[in-house]
Protein backbone atom coordinates (compact mmCIF):
# COMPACT_ATOMS: atom_id res chain seq x y z
CA UNK A 1 0.00 0.00 0.00
CA UNK A 2 3.12 2.59 0.13
CA UNK A 3 2.99 3.13 -3.44
CA UNK A 4 -0.79 4.67 -2.19
CA UNK A 5 1.45 7.73 -0.66
CA UNK A 6 1.08 10.29 -3.39
CA UNK A 7 -0.55 10.23 -6.62
CA UNK A 8 -1.74 13.05 -8.97
CA UNK A 9 -5.23 13.45 -8.41
CA UNK A 10 -7.68 13.65 -11.37
CA UNK A 11 -8.23 17.45 -11.51
CA UNK A 12 -4.47 18.41 -10.48
CA UNK A 13 -3.41 19.74 -13.88
CA UNK A 14 -0.28 21.88 -13.03
CA UNK A 15 -1.44 25.68 -13.37
CA UNK A 16 -4.51 23.74 -13.67
CA UNK A 17 -5.55 25.83 -17.30
CA UNK A 18 -2.14 25.92 -19.23
CA UNK A 19 -4.35 27.74 -21.99
CA UNK A 20 -3.92 30.52 -19.25
CA UNK A 21 -0.50 30.98 -19.86
CA UNK A 22 0.15 30.96 -23.69
CA UNK A 23 -0.30 34.58 -24.27
CA UNK A 24 1.92 35.42 -22.14
CA UNK A 25 4.28 33.05 -23.98
CA UNK A 26 3.87 34.79 -27.33
CA UNK A 27 3.34 38.05 -26.30
CA UNK A 28 7.35 37.96 -24.98
CA UNK A 29 8.70 36.10 -27.78
CA UNK A 30 11.45 37.66 -29.69
CA UNK A 31 10.97 40.11 -32.14
CA UNK A 32 12.64 38.21 -34.83
CA UNK A 33 10.99 34.92 -33.73
CA UNK A 34 7.66 36.99 -33.98
CA UNK A 35 8.61 37.81 -36.82
CA UNK A 36 9.60 34.18 -38.62
CA UNK A 37 6.40 33.13 -36.23
CA UNK A 38 4.24 35.49 -39.33
CA UNK A 39 5.69 34.23 -42.20
CA UNK A 40 5.02 30.44 -41.99
CA UNK A 41 1.85 29.47 -44.05
CA UNK A 42 -0.81 27.69 -42.47
CA UNK A 43 -2.84 25.15 -44.86
CA UNK A 44 -4.99 22.35 -43.59
CA UNK A 45 -3.12 18.92 -43.12
CA UNK A 46 -3.51 15.30 -44.49
CA UNK A 47 -6.81 13.30 -43.21
CA UNK A 48 -4.98 10.76 -41.68
CA UNK A 49 -1.97 12.87 -40.12
CA UNK A 50 -4.10 12.33 -36.10
CA UNK A 51 -3.69 8.32 -37.24
CA UNK A 52 -0.50 8.68 -37.59
CA UNK A 53 0.54 10.81 -34.62
CA UNK A 54 -1.91 8.11 -32.59
CA UNK A 55 0.44 5.22 -33.36
CA UNK A 56 4.33 7.33 -33.33
CA UNK A 57 3.40 9.36 -30.18
CA UNK A 58 1.79 6.05 -28.49
CA UNK A 59 -1.45 7.81 -27.81
CA UNK A 60 -4.68 6.49 -26.63
CA UNK A 61 -6.07 5.04 -29.49
CA UNK A 62 -9.64 6.35 -29.05
CA UNK A 63 -8.31 9.81 -28.39
CA UNK A 64 -10.14 12.17 -31.19
CA UNK A 65 -8.77 15.58 -32.04
CA UNK A 66 -11.06 18.10 -33.51
CA UNK A 67 -9.32 20.88 -36.34
CA UNK A 68 -8.49 24.32 -35.36
CA UNK A 69 -9.78 26.77 -37.16
CA UNK A 70 -6.86 29.40 -36.95
CA UNK A 71 -5.45 31.74 -39.38
CA UNK A 72 -1.94 32.10 -38.55
CA UNK A 73 0.70 30.20 -36.37
CA UNK A 74 -0.05 32.83 -33.37
CA UNK A 75 -3.81 31.28 -33.38
CA UNK A 76 -2.47 27.94 -33.17
CA UNK A 77 -0.31 28.78 -30.16
CA UNK A 78 -2.99 30.19 -28.25
CA UNK A 79 -5.99 28.01 -29.66
CA UNK A 80 -5.84 25.82 -26.72
CA UNK A 81 -3.84 22.48 -28.13
CA UNK A 82 -1.39 23.21 -25.06
CA UNK A 83 -4.57 21.86 -22.85
CA UNK A 84 -4.87 18.56 -24.97
CA UNK A 85 -2.60 16.59 -23.12
CA UNK A 86 -4.65 16.43 -20.39
CA UNK A 87 -8.12 15.98 -22.30
CA UNK A 88 -7.56 11.79 -23.08
CA UNK A 89 -4.29 11.09 -24.68
CA UNK A 90 -2.30 9.82 -21.78
CA UNK A 91 -5.69 7.25 -20.66
CA UNK A 92 -5.34 3.47 -20.34
CA UNK A 93 -2.15 3.21 -22.43
CA UNK A 94 -0.83 -0.40 -23.12
CA UNK A 95 1.67 -1.74 -20.39
CA UNK A 96 4.50 -1.11 -23.03
CA UNK A 97 4.11 2.49 -22.52
CA UNK A 98 5.04 2.33 -18.73
CA UNK A 99 8.01 0.11 -19.03
CA UNK A 100 9.07 1.35 -15.77
CA UNK A 101 5.30 0.71 -14.20
CA UNK A 102 5.63 4.20 -13.00
CA UNK A 103 1.63 4.31 -12.95
CA UNK A 104 2.34 2.31 -9.68
CA UNK A 105 3.27 4.93 -7.63
CA UNK A 106 1.53 7.92 -9.36
CA UNK A 107 -2.19 7.21 -9.56
CA UNK A 108 -2.92 3.43 -11.02
CA UNK A 109 -3.04 2.04 -15.14
CA UNK A 110 -6.40 2.93 -15.63
CA UNK A 111 -9.10 6.24 -15.19
CA UNK A 112 -8.05 10.06 -15.22
CA UNK A 113 -5.39 9.46 -12.45
CA UNK A 114 -3.42 6.95 -14.56
CA UNK A 115 -2.17 9.68 -16.87
CA UNK A 116 -0.41 11.13 -14.32
CA UNK A 117 3.49 9.41 -14.88
CA UNK A 118 3.74 11.38 -18.11
CA UNK A 119 3.19 14.50 -16.24
CA UNK A 120 5.68 14.68 -13.63
CA UNK A 121 9.39 13.83 -12.58
CA UNK A 122 10.42 13.31 -9.25
CA UNK A 123 14.41 12.70 -9.69
CA UNK A 124 14.60 10.74 -6.55
CA UNK A 125 15.60 10.32 -3.39
CA UNK A 126 19.11 12.09 -2.49
CA UNK A 127 21.23 11.38 0.76
CA UNK A 128 22.34 14.84 0.77
CA UNK A 129 18.60 16.32 1.04
CA UNK A 130 16.94 13.55 2.57
CA UNK A 131 13.78 15.39 3.81
CA UNK A 132 13.43 17.25 0.38
CA UNK A 133 14.06 14.92 -1.56
CA UNK A 134 11.84 11.98 0.23
CA UNK A 135 9.67 9.86 -2.08
CA UNK A 136 8.71 6.27 -2.75
CA UNK A 137 10.32 4.86 -4.66
CA UNK A 138 13.86 6.50 -4.35
CA UNK A 139 14.28 6.23 -8.00
CA UNK A 140 13.15 8.42 -10.59
CA UNK A 141 9.84 8.34 -11.42
CA UNK A 142 7.74 9.57 -14.56
CA UNK A 143 8.42 10.17 -17.99
CA UNK A 144 7.52 13.92 -18.51
CA UNK A 145 11.26 14.87 -19.90
CA UNK A 146 11.45 11.87 -22.05
CA UNK A 147 7.59 12.66 -23.49
CA UNK A 148 8.77 16.27 -24.24
CA UNK A 149 11.82 14.86 -25.97
CA UNK A 150 9.46 12.62 -28.22
CA UNK A 151 7.04 14.81 -28.91
CA UNK A 152 9.18 18.18 -29.79
CA UNK A 153 10.79 15.88 -32.47
CA UNK A 154 8.04 15.32 -34.07
CA UNK A 155 6.64 18.41 -34.14
CA UNK A 156 9.93 20.06 -35.53
CA UNK A 157 9.75 17.15 -38.46
CA UNK A 158 6.30 18.20 -39.16
CA UNK A 159 7.43 21.87 -39.15
CA UNK A 160 10.19 21.62 -41.43
CA UNK A 161 7.86 19.39 -43.37
CA UNK A 162 5.78 22.21 -44.11
CA UNK A 163 2.68 20.71 -41.82
CA UNK A 164 2.80 24.49 -39.77
CA UNK A 165 -0.56 23.10 -37.99
CA UNK A 166 0.14 20.01 -36.60
CA UNK A 167 3.79 20.43 -36.18
CA UNK A 168 2.87 23.59 -33.48
CA UNK A 169 0.30 21.68 -31.97
CA UNK A 170 1.92 18.86 -31.38
CA UNK A 171 4.73 21.24 -30.13
CA UNK A 172 2.20 22.49 -27.33
CA UNK A 173 1.99 19.07 -26.34
CA UNK A 174 5.71 18.72 -25.73
CA UNK A 175 5.30 22.42 -23.84
CA UNK A 176 2.63 20.93 -21.75
CA UNK A 177 4.63 18.45 -20.05
CA UNK A 178 7.58 20.84 -19.85
CA UNK A 179 4.94 23.39 -18.18
CA UNK A 180 4.06 20.81 -15.96
CA UNK A 181 7.64 20.27 -14.58
CA UNK A 182 7.96 23.86 -13.79
CA UNK A 183 4.61 23.43 -11.05
CA UNK A 184 7.17 22.34 -7.91
CA UNK A 185 4.15 19.83 -6.69
CA UNK A 186 5.15 18.10 -9.69
CA UNK A 187 8.76 17.34 -8.98
CA UNK A 188 8.28 16.14 -5.43
CA UNK A 189 6.12 13.82 -3.79
CA UNK A 190 5.93 15.70 -0.31
CA UNK A 191 6.72 18.95 -0.96
CA UNK A 192 6.40 19.92 3.28
CA UNK A 193 5.85 17.41 6.24
CA UNK A 194 3.30 19.75 7.82
CA UNK A 195 1.00 18.62 5.34
CA UNK A 196 0.25 15.35 6.62
CA UNK A 197 -1.99 14.65 8.63
CA UNK A 198 0.15 13.74 11.93
CA UNK A 199 -3.43 13.06 14.32
CA UNK A 200 -3.45 9.39 11.63
CA UNK A 201 -0.57 8.38 12.96
CA UNK A 202 -2.68 7.52 15.95
CA UNK A 203 -4.00 4.53 13.74
CA UNK A 204 -0.25 3.47 12.53
CA UNK A 205 0.07 -0.06 14.47
CA UNK A 206 -2.46 -1.72 12.83
CA UNK A 207 -3.02 -2.38 8.94
CA UNK A 208 -6.36 -1.00 9.05
CA UNK A 209 -4.78 1.81 10.68
CA UNK A 210 -1.66 2.30 8.07
CA UNK A 211 -4.40 2.34 4.94
CA UNK A 212 -6.38 5.05 6.69
CA UNK A 213 -2.57 6.98 7.35
CA UNK A 214 -1.64 6.19 3.09
CA UNK A 215 -5.54 7.40 2.48
CA UNK A 216 -5.15 10.64 4.55
CA UNK A 217 -1.92 11.86 3.28
CA UNK A 218 -2.92 11.41 -0.30
CA UNK A 219 -6.01 13.56 0.37
CA UNK A 220 -3.99 16.05 2.45
CA UNK A 221 -1.41 16.46 -0.17
CA UNK A 222 -3.45 16.77 -2.84
CA UNK A 223 -5.77 19.64 -0.96
CA UNK A 224 -2.70 21.58 -1.11
CA UNK A 225 -1.98 20.39 -4.30
CA UNK A 226 -5.16 22.23 -5.39
CA UNK A 227 -5.30 24.91 -3.39
CA UNK A 228 -2.20 26.45 -4.96
CA UNK A 229 -3.24 25.69 -8.56
CA UNK A 230 -6.65 27.13 -8.07
CA UNK A 231 -5.31 30.37 -6.61
CA UNK A 232 -2.44 30.86 -8.66
CA UNK A 233 -5.16 30.52 -11.68
CA UNK A 234 -7.57 32.81 -10.15
CA UNK A 235 -4.26 35.45 -9.79
CA UNK A 236 -2.95 34.58 -13.40
CA UNK A 237 -6.92 34.86 -14.81
CA UNK A 238 -6.51 38.81 -13.27
CA UNK A 239 -4.53 40.04 -16.73
CA UNK A 240 -2.13 42.72 -16.77
CA UNK A 241 -3.71 43.29 -13.19
CA UNK A 242 -2.07 40.24 -12.19
CA UNK A 243 0.29 40.14 -9.68
CA UNK A 244 2.43 37.42 -11.62
CA UNK A 245 2.03 39.61 -15.07
CA UNK A 246 5.73 40.88 -14.60
CA UNK A 247 7.01 37.81 -14.24
CA UNK A 248 5.32 35.99 -17.09
CA UNK A 249 5.86 39.04 -19.44
CA UNK A 250 9.57 39.40 -18.85
CA UNK A 251 9.67 35.39 -17.83
CA UNK A 252 14.14 35.67 -18.66
CA UNK A 253 14.61 38.35 -16.16
CA UNK A 254 13.00 36.07 -13.12
CA UNK A 255 13.77 32.62 -14.39
CA UNK A 256 17.14 30.09 -13.63
CA UNK A 257 17.04 28.29 -16.81
CA UNK A 258 20.55 28.53 -18.76
CA UNK A 259 19.12 26.23 -21.90
CA UNK A 260 20.05 27.28 -25.30
CA UNK A 261 17.67 26.20 -28.36
CA UNK A 262 20.74 26.03 -30.59
CA UNK A 263 22.65 23.35 -28.44
CA UNK A 264 19.88 21.23 -25.74
CA UNK A 265 17.49 19.28 -26.67
CA UNK A 266 14.06 19.05 -25.31
CA UNK A 267 14.91 16.82 -22.93
CA UNK A 268 17.75 18.51 -21.63
CA UNK A 269 14.88 21.84 -21.35
CA UNK A 270 12.52 19.35 -19.56
CA UNK A 271 15.58 18.04 -16.82
CA UNK A 272 16.37 21.66 -16.16
CA UNK A 273 13.01 22.82 -15.04
CA UNK A 274 12.15 19.79 -13.15
CA UNK A 275 15.91 20.51 -11.20
CA UNK A 276 14.44 24.08 -10.85
CA UNK A 277 11.29 23.23 -9.72
CA UNK A 278 12.53 20.91 -7.20
CA UNK A 279 14.20 23.81 -5.71
CA UNK A 280 11.74 25.86 -5.32
CA UNK A 281 9.36 23.06 -3.95
CA UNK A 282 9.80 22.82 -0.37
CA UNK A 283 9.53 26.59 -0.07
CA UNK A 284 5.93 26.66 -2.08
CA UNK A 285 5.51 23.95 0.54
CA UNK A 286 6.22 25.54 3.45
CA UNK A 287 4.02 28.58 2.45
CA UNK A 288 1.45 26.95 1.03
CA UNK A 289 0.41 25.55 4.61
CA UNK A 290 1.66 28.71 5.97
CA UNK A 291 -1.07 31.12 3.47
CA UNK A 292 -4.04 28.00 3.22
CA UNK A 293 -3.90 27.17 6.93
CA UNK A 294 -4.19 23.73 8.08
CA UNK A 295 -8.08 23.44 7.87
CA UNK A 296 -7.69 22.08 4.31
CA UNK A 297 -6.33 19.36 6.24
CA UNK A 298 -9.27 18.45 7.78
CA UNK A 299 -11.99 15.43 6.46
CA UNK A 300 -14.57 17.85 5.24
CA UNK A 301 -12.19 19.32 2.64
CA UNK A 302 -11.31 16.83 -0.65
CA UNK A 303 -10.97 19.19 -2.93
CA UNK A 304 -10.05 16.50 -5.94
CA UNK A 305 -13.57 15.96 -5.55
CA UNK A 306 -14.65 19.04 -4.90
CA UNK A 307 -16.04 18.91 -1.54
CA UNK A 308 -15.09 21.87 0.65
CA UNK A 309 -13.87 24.90 -0.64
CA UNK A 310 -11.30 28.06 -0.23
CA UNK A 311 -12.14 31.56 -1.14
CA UNK A 312 -9.47 32.58 -3.52
CA UNK A 313 -10.52 36.70 -3.74
CA UNK A 314 -10.30 36.64 0.11
CA UNK A 315 -7.39 35.07 0.38
CA UNK A 316 -5.85 37.13 -2.53
CA UNK A 317 -7.15 40.39 -0.57
CA UNK A 318 -7.18 39.74 3.36
CA UNK A 319 -4.31 42.26 5.10
CA UNK A 320 -3.95 39.27 7.64
CA UNK A 321 -1.61 37.02 5.34
CA UNK A 322 -0.13 39.87 3.55
CA UNK A 323 3.21 38.39 4.36
CA UNK A 324 3.07 34.83 3.51
CA UNK A 325 0.84 35.77 0.40
CA UNK A 326 3.66 38.22 -0.75
CA UNK A 327 6.41 35.47 -0.13
CA UNK A 328 4.07 32.70 -1.98
CA UNK A 329 3.90 35.13 -5.34
CA UNK A 330 7.68 35.32 -5.09
CA UNK A 331 8.63 31.80 -5.10
CA UNK A 332 5.60 31.31 -8.02
CA UNK A 333 7.03 34.12 -9.94
CA UNK A 334 10.08 32.34 -10.23
CA UNK A 335 8.39 29.12 -11.44
CA UNK A 336 5.64 30.43 -13.77
CA UNK A 337 8.66 32.31 -14.77
CA UNK A 338 10.31 29.03 -15.51
CA UNK A 339 6.90 27.39 -17.57
CA UNK A 340 6.78 30.79 -19.55
CA UNK A 341 11.03 30.97 -20.47
CA UNK A 342 10.41 27.57 -21.27
CA UNK A 343 8.01 27.50 -23.62
CA UNK A 344 9.77 30.32 -25.45
CA UNK A 345 12.53 28.46 -25.79
CA UNK A 346 11.17 25.34 -26.96
CA UNK A 347 9.67 27.24 -29.58
CA UNK A 348 13.23 29.12 -31.21
CA UNK A 349 14.45 25.21 -30.44
CA UNK A 350 11.52 24.37 -32.59
CA UNK A 351 12.83 26.80 -35.59
CA UNK A 352 16.37 25.71 -35.26
CA UNK A 353 16.86 23.85 -38.59
CA UNK A 354 18.94 20.96 -36.74
CA UNK A 355 22.19 19.28 -38.42
CA UNK A 356 20.43 16.00 -37.58
CA UNK A 357 17.46 14.32 -36.64
CA UNK A 358 17.61 12.15 -33.47
CA UNK A 359 14.52 11.42 -31.69
CA UNK A 360 15.21 9.96 -28.47
CA UNK A 361 13.02 7.30 -26.74
CA UNK A 362 10.51 8.11 -23.67
CA UNK A 363 11.24 5.28 -22.12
Amino acid sequence: MVYLFFFLSSSAFAWDVHQSLMPWVVRGLPGSIQKELSSLPVVPSAQNETQNLIRELQLNPAIQFQPLAVRNVKDILVSGAVDEPDHGMDLNLDKSADPNNDRKYTGGGRGVDGQGFRHLYFAGWKLSHPVSTFQIPARSVGLAPGRAEVIAQKARLLILGGNNIWGFRVLEWAMHYIQDLSQPYHSVQVPNLFMLPFSALLTWPTSEGFDHLIKESTRTVSNYHHAYELYTLAQILKGDHSPFAECMLHAEKYSGLKFSPSQGTPKDLALEVAENSRELASQVGSLSVDFFGTEIKNPEHDLAVKKGDLNYQELAENPALKTPRDALHAVTCKALANGVSASRKLIEWALVKPQQESVVSSK
